[in-house]
């Protein structure tokens, strides 16, 4: 049987703390604290203008570390996961104070339509860690369509164990994602991931990714960490240019200037 204890989680800088449930025993379902969350935890708690007083969803939430964190730093939270994971969810969305507390939600993928919750313009970000761990060419594609539905900003948290495996992620992106995409942490991993000569520093690195689904990307963090990785023009940059003006309802760019980067 599935045994689970509640734990605490403590920026390192002392200030964000929350409580959560963790699974303890091996299982198939995903209710362990994985790495990814911790960095994705911490990164939000350095940056918290990317979800405070935003309203955020989080894909695959499993035990709700993640979103306990990001209710507490001033973020409208829905965590939503497969059904068999909801009960741990709930009682981690109800645990330690007031301030960490979120909703819960049962959000099953494999669909390009959401339910009327979920509809586009109901949420300003959606976020997920390490729901990429199998990020086969077509998973990753059918995640990317997902969350080009909900036609808003994202995160996704992915931990590096396969070098091989990341740098294809980072291809698929770049080719599947309608919008902007970028990396907002972890470039130096990522890089790492195409070079057999370093690659072994990349393993169990934490890569985090921003998106966009907006016509133009100006102004807020998310523009701004998409100008600071543009910028830096590293070798596995893109930058996608609409070719002609948007019409007035254009979500993002489907038709960019051709891309002659090396992957």
């Amino acid at each position: 049987p599935m045994t689970a204890r509640e734990r605490e989680w403590r920026s390192s800088d002392g200030k964000i703390s929350v409580l959560f449930e963790e699974q303890t025993s091996p299982s198939t379902e995903t209710g362990l604290l994985w790495n990814a969350a911790t960095h994705f935890a911490e990164l939000l708690c350095n940056a918290p203008g990317f979800v405070c007083g935003l309203r955020v969803i989080e894909l695959g939430a499993g035990c709700g570390l993640l979103s306990a964190v990001m209710a507490s730093l001033g973020a409208t939270v829905t965590a939503t996961d497969a059904p068999a994971l909801l009960e741990r969810l709930k009682r981690t969305a109800v645990s330690g104070t007031a301030t960490q507390h979120f909703a819960v939600a049962e959000l099953e993928w494999g669909f390009r339509s959401l339910p009327e919750w979920a509809a586009p313009g109901h949420f300003d970000v959606v976020v997920g860690s390490d729901i990429t761990y199998a990020c086969g060419t077509h998973a990753t594609c059918s995640l990317l369509e997902l969350l080009w539905v909900f036609r808003c900003n994202g995160l996704l948290a992915h931990t590096v164990r396969s070098t091989e495996l990341a740098a294809k992620l980072w291809q698929v992106i770049r080719e599947s994602w309608r919008g902007y995409a970028w990396v907002v942490d972890g470039y130096d991993a990522l890089e790492a991931c195409h070079d057999t000569a370093t690659e072994g520093e990349a393993i169990d690195r934490v890569i985090t990714f921003g998106f966009s689904a907006a016509a133009t990307i100006e102004d807020g963090p998310y523009a701004e960490s998409y100008k600071t990785f543009i910028a830096a023009s590293k070798p596995l940059v893109r930058q996608t240019v609409p070719r002609h003006k948007p019409p007035p309802d254009f979500i993002g760019p489907v038709e960019h200037e051709q891309d002659t980067t090396n992957y």
